[in-house]
């Protein structure tokens, strides 16, 4: 099982350093594209390293790359959409938006008490 994550990973990588090829992008660029430094990039393309990157990131991939979500994730389907594909400024803003849900919905798990269980004579 161990193993097949691994050959996971390293294809995964392979994807990303593809597209870099195919957009010409430095791990200096594609770091400041995705809001990363070099270094996180790096170790994440390196895999003799366990380095990750945030979630949104390896989010922020996609479309600093130009590729399509599941091609990069997945291995699967066209390499790039053939729909109009999310910018970085797109998926910057649907984080945001879950950001704000999940606060919502911190805040009314605050205000709810749970109801207190009734003794029994």
């Amino acid at each position: 099982m161990a193993r097949d994550g691994k050959a996971a990973r390293i294809a995964f990588i392979q994807r990303i350093q593809h597209r870099m090829a195919v957009t010409g992008l430095s791990q200096q660029e594609l770091a400041a594209k995705i809001g990363a430094v070099q270094s996180s990039l790096s170790d994440q393309l390196n895999p003799t390293k366990q380095g990750y990157l945030s979630g949104h990131a390896i989010m922020r991939l996609p479309p600093a790359l130009g590729c399509a979500y599941r091609w990069l994730f997945e291995g699967r389907g066209p390499e790039v959409d053939t729909d109009t594909p999310p910018t970085v400024a797109t998926v910057d803003a649907y984080l945001s938006g879950l950001a704000d849900v999940e606060r919502c919905i911190a805040d009314l798990k605050a205000r709810v008490t749970p109801p207190r269980p009734r003794r029994v004579p």
